[in-house]
């Protein structure tokens, strides 16, 4: 009798243990699988010296991390690149417009000499490996300007990165 009353003792105080250590309640909270972005965008600014082209909205409730950026930039002989930049922007006081977002975020993208394409042109490229941000309803932008403006130049900018919730 004594030893079964000690078992059922050690065993209610192994019981009470185990509960006293689970969680009461669980609260799930529903996480969302990050969503992978790549794009590339070419544009000519034409004899325009500097120009820039819209890359990315970032929607409602995500947050872009930027993981990646190349740019490749071909411009006509004699002149070179004076600014290849990514813009990211922390905030933006009117989301879904383009203009004149605050919080902008500019991120220097270095290119440097490759040689000649066959139509004579400098070509001038970078890959960049990087961690930058955009948050919920910004715009990401690519810059680009040159040392002249003699004639038609060609750049194209890609991006890999993240989209996740904010």
């Amino acid at each position: 009798m004594f030893n079964t009353r000690k078992s059922s003792i050690l065993t209610g105080l192994v019981l009470l243990i185990g509960l006293m250590g689970a969680p009461f309640s669980t609260v799930s909270k529903a996480v969302s699988t990050p969503q992978p972005v790549q794009l590339s965008k070419s544009f000519s600014p034409g004899t325009a010296s500097g120009t820039g082209v819209l890359l990315f909205t970032v929607p409602n409730g995500k947050r872009l991390i930027i993981e990646t950026v190349t740019v490749r930039a071909a411009v006509p002989a004699g002149e070179e690149p004076s600014a290849s930049e990514l813009l990211t922007n922390t905030t933006d006081p009117n989301p879904g417009i383009a203009a004149a977002p605050v919080g902008t975020v500019f991120h220097e993208m270095l290119v440097l000499r490759q040689g000649l394409d066959f139509n004579g042109r400098g070509v001038f490229a970078g890959t960049h490996l990087i961690r930058a941000y955009s948050e919920p309803n910004t715009f990401v932008f690519f810059q680009f300007s040159r040392s002249g403006n003699t004639s038609t130049a060609e750049i194209t900018v890609s991006l890999s990165g993240t989209l996740v919730d904010a």
